[in-house]
């Protein structure tokens, strides 16, 4: 797993198509449709929007999951320094080669990335 903190933008990429039976809609106990969707004879037509949460700090965490062990949680520089001292002694820093490297956005300098 591997965990930072930023900024990060939600966004909507499109927009898809949910078909229901009524059948099916009231043995899910789904939420009711709302003012878009449409009814079609048994059939319920729902159009829902695709969401994605992107930014750099996303980016990085995807990242840093590639240099995790198996249970493992890896953190970002970010993160590491808002832990408590206690917290901060089960973390150690992973040594990435420096072509792997991260780079803080911000300062433009290596991103440290921390492991449990």
């Amino acid at each position: 797993m591997g965990i930072d903190v930023g900024e990060s933008a939600v966004i909507q990429y499109g927009m898809g198509t949910n078909y229901y039976t009524k059948t099916e809609k009231k043995n899910a106990k789904e939420k009711y449709l709302d003012q878009d969707a449409n009814k079609h004879d048994n059939i319920i037509v729902k159009r829902e929007s695709y969401l994605d949460i992107m930014g750099y700090t996303i980016n990085t965490a995807s990242k840093m999951t590639g240099f995790a062990r198996p249970n493992q949680i890896v953190i970002g520089e970010a993160v590491y320094k808002r832990l408590d001292n206690n917290t901060k002694r089960s973390f150690e820093k992973i040594n990435i080669d420096s072509e792997s490297s991260f780079i803080d956005n911000s300062t433009g300098n290596v991103y440290r990335v921390y492991g449990n």
